[in-house]
């Protein structure tokens, strides 16, 4: 799962991945901060979005949460067609915004939260085809 934050101003991508109970720790690797730093007021955030090869067949098609925090913003609908890395909410924990992407193409089949709804870790968010 690949998560954005902005910490003091600054942009930063990191790829998360989660382990079943019982698992080995697997450390969350962090990346440079994104370019171009903090986004300027009015202007499109992230680097453009290229086509993606499709999620390998039985792979998850759901989002879930990496965290507990509240709804802070949908930004996308259910029927809405998404791509790799698109991101799809924003969380809020802790007065941080942590917005929530793709991990692959599709569209979206159903949302299980609105804004305004706290949410806990490993919650389902949404579900897509």
């Amino acid at each position: 799962m690949k998560l954005r934050i902005t910490l003091d101003g600054v942009t930063y991508d990191l790829d998360v991945e989660f382990l079943e109970e019982g698992g080995e720790a697997v450390p969350v690797r962090s990346s440079a901060p994104a370019p171009g730093g903090a986004p300027k007021q009015g202007a499109a955030s992230g680097p453009a979005r290229k086509p993606a090869a499709p999620l390998p067949e039985g792979a998850d098609k759901t989002i879930t949460s990496p965290l507990s925090g509240t709804v802070f913003k949908l930004l996308v609908k259910v029927g809405d067609s998404i791509e790799t890395n698109q991101d799809l909410l924003i969380l809020e924990a802790m007065k941080m915004e942590t917005n929530i992407v793709a991990a692959g193409p599709g569209t979206i089949k159903d949302i299980h939260v609105a804004e305004g709804d706290a949410v806990t870790q490993g919650q389902l968010l949404m579900e897509f085809e």
